[in-house]
């Protein structure tokens, strides 16, 4: 439960706010809840329609046809209204703006401006503000290029956050609105904001899942606590079964625990008994990704094609099943699993590495250059910039790009000796003595007893005594990881 719970500044906060309001007691009987869930199923196959449509909304709304939009987006609000469809159903209607396509925003500034009352607009606009601004804060702290700096994105919050109180104010029971603002007001340290937010978005619906889920997204409910919050939220389970994902979020949290620890068979285990009852994009996802991990292809594959058929509009089911293709060298389909992604979110970083890896194994080591790149602009990681710095070498036979490559790919991570090699050949290709010293650092971190170090510990020990230019060893090593081992962390929170 660890990676549940960030956000220690917000357990005051919330222990006052949620636990002690009179209209959100807990339960006399924490066990009730839990016989409650017997016979409580929950299955992500009724939005895999709405999810289907998430092209065809970007579609509209890039061609300027806003009323087209509206005419899907508000309809299902309305049934929300009615009780008709639950809160995720609109969620997903509304989740192609939580992307951040740069094309975008002059856009969504046309539909606010042609239709300054329309809560869709708003609410559009307020999503993709949001994906930009956690984009940006990703990379503020990077030394990225695409860095911004504090004022500016503070701006995007705030602008985002504004267009959330607009669409609030015109729709007061659009609940993904109140969702999201609990994730901005943590994320922005906005404490009166996080309690109106929590606040008025409990008392639009006492049973509202979006709402407990973006306070456990951000690690406002303390671990003595948290047991408690779970038993009070399951008494409504029979009217919203989406919370039995607040229970799940637990297990996920519990197998990635497990992962992270070698335990990838009881992880596993775990996963299979929460996909008997909760039939969720994100359990198969998890499931797909640890039988990957086991090479149990087939049945990873299974998985993985089932979460796409629920939630087809979700770019990570295309990211995983992009690394699955890689795994298995099925090159053209992992290429056209990636751009799929890309469609959804071009600007996605690990997508465009995985698009990097699939084109270097289809055979167009100058494509995957630029995808490598581009994922490096907004994720920068030693690992990417190694491969471009092999790819400017011995590719594009760009020696300088390469050295910078490199000595971006150092300055991450020094404690991986091609890091040291790769920058060592760069610097040779230019005629720059550096190249000595940098092998030198090879070296220092190179194994001796290692077959596949050998050639290359004799090459740098020749380079290092004497200066001469022997004999280099073929240029066979495109990665420090290689691609079709590549296997993403498991992420600290569920996304769901």
């Amino acid at each position: 439960m660890k990676g549940l719970q960030r956000n220690s500044v917000w357990i005051g906060l919330t222990v006052s706010l949620y636990f002690c309001a009179p209209a959100m007691h807990i339960s006399a009987a924490p066990e009730a809840p839990r016989a409650a869930r017997d016979g409580i199923k929950l299955s992500f196959a009724k939005y895999s329609k709405i999810s289907e449509r998430r092209l065809e909304t970007m579609r509209l709304t890039r061609d300027g046809k806003f009323d087209a939009v509206e005419a899907v987006l508000a309809p299902l609000q309305a049934a929300f209204e009615r009780k008709e469809v639950d809160e995720f159903a609109v969620a997903t209607a509304f989740a192609p703006f939580s992307t951040s396509d740069e094309s975008l925003a002059p856009v969504l500034d046309r539909w606010v401006a042609q239709v300054p009352n329309s809560y869709c607009a708003h609410l559009a606009r307020a999503r993709y503000l949001r994906q930009r601004f956690y984009r940006f804060r990703t990379v503020e702290s990077m030394h990225s290029e695409m860095a911004i700096g504090a004022d500016r994105l503070r701006e995007i919050a705030e602008r985002s956050i504004a267009d959330y109180r607009a669409a609030l104010a015109k729709s007061p029971r659009l609940m993904i609105a109140y969702g999201d603002l609990v994730e901005m007001a943590a994320a922005t340290r906005n404490d009166a904001l996080f309690r109106e937010t929590v606040e008025t978005g409990l008392k639009a619906l006492p049973e509202t899942w979006v709402v407990r889920d973006a306070m456990v997204r951000v690690g406002a409910i303390p671990e003595a606590q948290f047991e408690a919050f779970l038993a009070d939220a399951a008494r409504y389970e029979k009217q919203n079964p989406l919370l039995l994902q607040l229970a799940s979020d637990v297990a996920l949290e519990a197998g990635r625990e497990m992962w992270r620890k070698g335990q990838i068979e009881p992880a596993l285990a775990l996963y299979e008994a929460q996909a008997k009852t909760l039939d969720t994009f994100q359990i198969h996802k998890e499931r797909a990704r640890l039988l990957r991990v086991l090479r149990r292809y087939p049945e990873a594959s299974a998985a993985i094609d089932h979460a796409i058929a629920l939630l087809p509009g979700k770019y990570d089911g295309y990211r995983e099943r992009g690394w699955l293709d890689v795994d298995t060298e099925r090159w053209p389909e992992a290429v056209a699993d990636f751009r799929r992604g890309l469609a959804l979110d071009p600007l996605e970083p690990e997508l465009n590495r995985g698009l990097g890896a699939a084109l270097e194994g289809a055979g167009d080591p100058i494509g995957a250059l630029a995808a490598y790149e581009q994922s490096a602009r907004w994720l920068p990681s030693a690992e990417v910039f190694q491969k471009i710095g092999w790819l400017q070498l011995h590719e594009a036979k760009n020696a300088k790009a390469s050295l910078a490559a490199m000595e971006r790919a150092v300055a991450l991570d020094p404690r991986d000796k091609w890091n040291w090699y790769k920058q060592a050949e760069a610097l040779d290709a230019l005629g720059d003595p550096r190249a000595t010293a940098s092998f030198a650092h090879y070296l220092e971190l190179a194994d001796p007893r290692s077959e596949e170090d050998r050639e290359y510990i004799a090459y740098a020990k020749q380079r290092t005594r004497s200066g001469a230019a022997p004999s280099a060893p073929s240029a066979k090593r495109g990665e420090s990881l290689p691609a079709s081992k590549y296997i993403p962390p498991p992420p600290a929170v569920a996304q769901h």
